[in-house]
């Protein structure tokens, strides 16, 4: 055998050694030692625990410190977590009132655009803000296609009599319902958020209070305006509303159906806007058929092009609008207060009573 293939074997069977002692002495080390007591690190059992980052609490952090001396920044509690709300009150000596802002999934409290036009531009027309981070909504997971197809067929034997195993597929859950129980814990988050800025807003003690929700964020306004509208009396404003991507119930038209506080819906225009105006437009129909009073529905210019800066067309029409809305509320509480007293009179004037 030549010195190469020699000196080649050698190496290999050395290699082989070494690997079959590293092994054993991992799998079986030396009786009475102790790894830790001679230096060595032990093995990770997975039973150490382990803290991971909360990202959440990291980004709302970094936005907290990169606000400026304008704006307070707070710390609001609910049963099970703590979350950023950011502040400004009304320059004004007394406020019209306040409006705590809602943003849109997987953005922030101080997105560029609407959110931060409405919190920074609204305190200069005389109103309180407060804008609330919300949580990020669940990862949707759609149902596979084929799965939704074999659901539908039932399976049958020899008798066209259903077999044991279709009934058991017709008693599984729809492979949305996980979907829809995740986003009711997370509706369920967003309203213990909502309570806890709500508390904080009613320590100036405004007059009126709305809820303005932009995206998504109108979603969730709306939906807690109308469950909420009997121990709440929030005025709901949406801009550019849109459903979560969940898919879940009620839906935005049928929330407008179940209105009794003037609401205000605003939406832009614009070629890229289409699936936008149809929304908009069932939206408004829905009011028109269940003779919803007060739901004001405007169109609004193209978004401006430069998303970084104050949208002053938006604000000028908050400017007209909001009070507008302040005084519908108040002519329907003042009517609804009359009917109430009227009822009880005629109560107490029918015979017997």
């Amino acid at each position: 055998m030549t010195n190469p293939l020699k000196s080649l074997l050698i190496c290999t069977i050395s290699t082989l050694f070494l690997s079959m002692t590293w092994v054993a002495q991992a799998e079986d080390p030396a009786p009475g030692g102790d790894a830790s007591n001679d230096g060595a690190p032990m093995a990770d059992t997975g039973s150490d625990p382990r803290i991971l980052p909360d990202l959440e609490q990291e980004r709302l952090s970094a936005l907290a410190n990169s606000q400026l001396p304008d704006t307070e920044t707070l710390w609001l509690e609910t049963a099970h977590e703590s979350f950023l709300g950011l502040y400004k009150p009304a320059n004004r000596p007394v406020a019209l009132g306040a409006v705590l802002l809602l943003h849109h999934d997987r953005t922030s409290a101080d997105w560029p655009g609407a959110i931060t036009t409405l919190r920074r531009g609204l305190p200069d027309q005389g109103w309180h803000t407060l804008s609330l981070a919300l949580p990020d909504e669940p990862e949707y997971i759609p149902p596979r296609i084929d799965d939704v197809v074999l659901n539908a067929v039932p399976d049958s034997d020899d008798n066209g009599e259903q077999t044991q195993a279709s009934q058991e597929n017709g008693t599984e859950s729809d492979p949305t319902d996980a979907n829809k129980d995740q986003l009711a814990d997370h509706y369920e988050q967003i309203s213990a958020r909502i309570e806890a800025g709500l508390n904080q807003l009613l320590q100036q003690q405004p007059e009126v209070i709305l809820i303005v929700g932009q995206g998504s964020g109108a979603y969730w306004a709306l939906r807690y305006s109308v469950d909420q509208q009997q121990q709440q009396p929030l005025i709901p404003v949406m801009l550019e509303a849109m459903e979560p991507v969940t898919p879940t119930e009620p839906n935005l038209s049928e929330l407008v159906e179940k209105l009794q506080r003037p609401t205000l819906d605003l939406y832009y225009s614009g070629l890229d806007q289409q699936a936008s105006l149809m929304a908009a437009k069932q939206r408004r129909d829905s009011a028109k058929r269940h003779a919803v009073a007060n739901y004001r529905s405007i169109r609004l210019p193209a978004k401006p092009g430069d998303w970084s800066q104050l949208d002053r067309r938006l604000l000028g029409l908050m400017r007209g609008q909001l009070p507008k809305l302040v005084v519908l509320a108040n002519q329907a509480k003042a009517t609804q207060q009359a009917d109430e007293s009227m009822e009880q009179t005629t109560k107490q004037r029918m015979p017997g009573s």
